[in-house]
């Protein structure tokens, strides 16, 4: 309540609950009870310098400094017409209109108590990020809003450094977004118009550009344009230019069907490849590309569908266009599975085939399995699982073919000890049917095991002589699995290979786990794991020697906070697998300000010879403004660099700028990419974490 210039004060309280109005001293006021229909919903407070009210018309008029509120609702303004009958206030003058931390302002506005819709003309607002102004701003029933001859950004400067301009623009709060007639403006230039465009407010940016250089390319720009053809329906068309390459481009898309319960997404790419340099190796040709479409399907009954097409026209081309995807993507794969799960068992049929001439594939056309998950059998103790596998197999170019079957059946007793020791004896057996041999003729193998895990758990506590920690707890865990098996009467030198199935021969191995932590409790009771390292090794027992078959080592220390270091260590002894791999890293961290690693991977196999390579990387944040970070990766053997990527962002108040380097065996690429923040073209993965290119995993096996 506050006092107005000529002492008039007026507040009326429209309460559903209490069927009551609060009762004025302002002169004109005999009987307000039909101030209660203003709102059923919510109590309604209106105050000004003067007020009247036409008990016939039932119209409040009130004028000078007006303010009317409902729970977080505000109207602000120099005059006020309420209208009784309908629920509905008009206001204009300097009208402020407030909801929650939204403003808008006008020249004139109108509100429905009742409805709690609204109409604003002449209109400027702001609705975290976005600053508008319009020709109009409604807003519905239903928490739409409409906005005529609006113009948008999230640019909170006297002359913003862009906009968005549209005819019409309908919104539905944290939802979605529908514009027509829309203009992109950097200053007072227009960069991109769109006549229709429709997205999801939490999706991706409606315009994504990204432009660079990479030797094998030349010069390079990407344009794509992300349209919401439906709620369920968005696609992407993108168009590239290269200077050495040409022009290219295709279609990517997300999808939902049948009321969510199908979902899927595909990624094309076609170019017409100019560079000579690119098409001369074997198995090149000029025209280039890719086609994958990933799709599940939810269907009645427990069943589930997923199909999977990958085409990729040749070897090179996500190495010169897509190196990132290139890195991480094992060769291209096309097959079609569909699963029915159970309480007790899973049904699958698999149909499995090669597209691409350069890869060597197993086909399946098509394999059938059905799996009987473990069970206790009729209250006895004993545990049974079993497998059931049939197909059609095919090694694709000019392999072996055969349809084989493949059973297996599996027993285990478990058993526990006073709640330290647990030891699960199992026995195991399997039989397999070829169709077709080396031989030509059909063939049934069969085979068994017999084995034993056993496993244990000891913990003892500590007082800590650290004084930020009150007590530390090592926790050891023991594992022995042994396993025997005789030899088949078929070995796998006799039989076709497909898959694992194929290579079971001879056992005779003893595999040792010991994991260890260290852990350190806070005075605030809160747990810290100071160190873990696990070990495991395999022995193999022969009949002529007895030999160590695998080792591998884990260590992962947290000592003080922002520091890290972790090693890993897997070698495979045995002649037809031998493996060594190590990795080790040190990592020092503090968020969204500094992070720093040095690390060194080593391989030797016997696909892939022996190869050290040296990894660091730093990035530096230095205020709000700038972030740096380079990656380097050091090939000791071929004492060059093999790997180098710089970058530098800036943050350009609503704007942000990345420019980055990155130089490989392959090509060496440069690329800017410049962002509106609030209404990205691209993403921009150092902004917000700093954190070295292509750490993604906690084992630094592969960076």
């Amino acid at each position: 309540m506050r006092a107005s210039k000529n002492g008039a004060v007026f507040i009326v309280a429209a309460t559903l609950f209490l069927g009551v109005s609060a009762r004025a001293g302002a002169a004109g006021f005999n009987d307000l009870r039909e101030a209660d229909a203003i709102s059923t919903s919510a109590p309604v407070y209106f105050s000004g310098d003067t007020f009247s009210y036409n008990a016939k018309t039932g119209i409040i008029t009130g004028t000078g400094d007006i303010e009317v509120i409902q729970l977080d609702r505000r109207l602000r303004g120099d005059k006020v017409v309420i209208r009784i009958t309908d629920n509905v206030a008009e206001i204009e003058g300097n009208v402020v209109a407030t909801r929650g931390a939204d403003v808008v302002r006008g020249t004139r506005g109108m509100y429905d108590f009742e409805k709690q819709e609204g109409a604003f003309e002449d209109a400027q607002g702001f609705s975290e990020p976005w600053y508008v102004s319009a020709g109009e701003i409604k807003r519905e029933t239903s928490g739409r809003y409409a906005v005529a001859d609006g113009s948008l950004t999230t640019c909170n400067l006297p002359h913003p450094h862009y906009r968005i301009e549209s005819g019409t623009v309908e919104v539905i709060p944290e939802e979605r977004l529908v514009a027509r007639d829309l203009v992109l403006y950097a200053g007072s230039f227009p960069i991109f118009y769109f006549p229709y465009y429709a997205h999801g407010l939490q999706d991706r940016p409606p315009v994504e550009f990204t432009a660079g250089s990479q030797t094998d390319l030349g010069a390079y720009a990407r344009l794509g344009y992300n349209l919401e053809l439906t709620e369920d329906i968005l696609l992407n068309p993108h168009i590239w230019g290269f200077t050495k390459s040409g022009v290219g481009g295709g279609l990517d898309g997300r999808f939902r069907l049948f009321d969510g319960t199908g979902r899927g997404r595909f990624d094309t790419f076609y170019i017409s490849d100019q560079n000579e340099d690119n098409t001369d190796p074997p198995g090149i040709d000029k025209d280039r590309g890719k086609a994958d479409l990933y799709y599940r399907q939810e269907l009645p009954y427990d069943f589930t569908t997923l199909l999977q097409t990958e085409y990729v026209s040749d070897r090179e081309f996500l190495k010169t266009y897509d190196f990132d995807d290139f890195s991480e993507r094992e060769l291209p794969e096309t097959f079609f599975n569909i699963e029915r799960t159970g309480e007790h068992s899973v049904a699958s049929l698999l149909v499995r085939e090669r597209l691409v001439d350069y890869t060597t594939d197993v086909e399946r056309l098509p394999g059938l399995r059905l799996e009987l998950l473990e069970q206790e059998f009729r209250d006895t103790g004993f545990f049974a699982s079993a497998t059931n596998e049939s197909a059609y197999l095919n090694v694709e170019p000019g392999g072996s073919e055969s349809a084989r079957n493949f059973t297996q059946a599996r027993v285990a007793y478990p058993m526990r000890y006073d709640n330290w020791l647990s030891l699960v004896p199992f026995v195991e057996g399997d039989g397999t049917y070829y169709s077709k041999t080396l031989t030509e003729e059909d063939e049934y193998r069969i085979s068994g095991s017999a084995g034993l895990t056993a496993q244990s758990r000891f913990q003892k506590v500590y007082g800590s002589p650290i004084e930020r920690y009150t007590a530390l707890r090592h926790l050891i865990v023991p594992t022995i699995n042994y396993r025997y098996r005789p030899t088949p009467d078929d070995e796998p030198e006799d039989l076709p290979q497909f898959d694992s199935v194929d290579l079971i021969d001879r056992e005779n191995l003893l595999e040792v786990e010991l994991k260890n932590y260290v852990q350190a409790k806070r005075p605030n009771g809160r747990r810290t794991e100071l160190l873990q390292y696990n070990v495991t090794t395999g022995l193999e027992f022969d009949d002529d020697a007895d030999t160590l078959a695998t080792l591998e080592n884990e260590v992962l220390i947290h000592p003080v906070p922002n520091w890290e270091w972790a090693f890993k260590a897997l070698n495979d002894f045995r002649d037809e697998r031998r493996t060594d791999l190590v990795s080790t890293v040190l990592r020092y961290s503090k968020a969204e300000s500094f992070r720093a690693s040095v690390g060194m991977i080593h391989e030797d196999t016997v696909l892939k010879p022996y190869e050290t390579q040296v990894v660091y990387s730093f990035s530096k944040a230095f205020g709000p403004l700038w972030r740096v970070g380079f990656q380097q990766r050091y090939d000791i053997d071929m004492e060059e660099m093999t790997y180098q990527d710089f970058w530098l962002w800036r943050d350009l108040h609503c704007w942000e700028i990345l420019l980055s380097v990155t130089d490989r065996r392959e090509a060496t690429t440069f690329m800017v990419l410049l962002n509106i923040k609030a209404f990205p073209m691209g993403k921009i993965e150092n902004k917000t974490a700093i954190k070295p290119i292509g750490e993604k995993h906690p084992w630094p096996t592969r960076w």
